[in-house]
């Protein structure tokens, strides 16, 4: 249900949380000196601390308070009662769904599971990407970054864009190379291949899974336009234990 969609949500911004580390500490950011207050400032070195500060004082009470649960969220709201309505609300909102989603792990072990399969999953992104990388004669990214070029492919996800990200994904992929040098149609022709790779694994797991639901594709459409058909809902409540309108004490 929605737990599962919002605990999905919250384990892959963990993923980006750990990848971002992982990149400040280690990619080869380009020096990017830009003069303030008559005193030239580093972005890369001024980037990295600053990142790295936003996290402790983010992550930390941010965690402390999903473990507390709802006690945790009383202290938000006490605590944020002299922001913006609109902020605190979102503040107060995204908190409650950080502690409903883990909430819906029955055990420990299980939210260990997702959390690692999680990371398996970043991974093999991080290692198709800097493959594609070298399949494109772009060899001089290190691990880092690539790392770099993901997260920026991540960040853009996050705007506005049509099904499956189209427009938005190339953009961050092609954003990510340029802070390497990497522009025109290399850059391009990388973007596009990345994106498509990303699709063509969804697609063929997709069909995988509808063979093994004894779903077609003209199945899913006519469920899609038309909905369940009658008996299909009547036999799904008694599977439940219920009929339409009644439940059993």
């Amino acid at each position: 249900g929605v737990a599962t969609i919002v605990l999905e949500r919250i384990l892959d911004l963990l993923a980006v949380l750990v990848f971002l580390l992982f990149a400040v500490h280690q990619a080869d950011l380009p020096a990017l000196n830009v003069p303030f207050r008559e005193q030239p400032v580093e972005l890369g070195v001024e980037g990295r601390n600053a990142v790295l500060f936003a996290t402790t004082i983010v992550t930390v009470p941010v965690a402390m308070l999903v473990i507390a649960g709802e006690r945790g969220i009383a202290v938000a709201e006490k605590v944020l009662q002299f922001v913006p309505s609109a902020v605190s609300g979102l503040a107060v909102g995204l908190l409650r769904s950080f502690v409903v989603g883990f909430r819906s792990f029955g055990r420990p072990l299980d939210l260990l599971i997702a959390v690692s399969l999680t990371f398996v999953c970043w991974v093999f992104n991080l290692l198709v990407l800097w493959a594609l990388l070298f399949a494109f004669g772009i060899d001089h990214l290190s691990l880092a970054d690539a790392t770099v070029v993901m997260l920026a492919v991540s960040v853009f996800l996050m705007l506005p864009a049509p099904a499956g990200g189209l427009g938005v994904f190339e953009a961050g992929a092609v954003a990510g190379l340029m802070l390497y040098g990497v522009t025109g149609a290399q850059a391009a022709a990388f973007a596009v291949a990345l994106h498509g790779t990303h699709i063509a694994v969804i697609a063929v797991f997709g069909v995988f899974v509808l063979a093994t639901e004894g779903l077609g594709l003209r199945g899913l459409w006519r469920v899609g336009t038309q909905g369940l058909p009658p008996d299909s809902s009547d036999a799904a409540s008694e599977d439940a234990g219920t009929t339409p309108g009644h439940q059993h004490e």
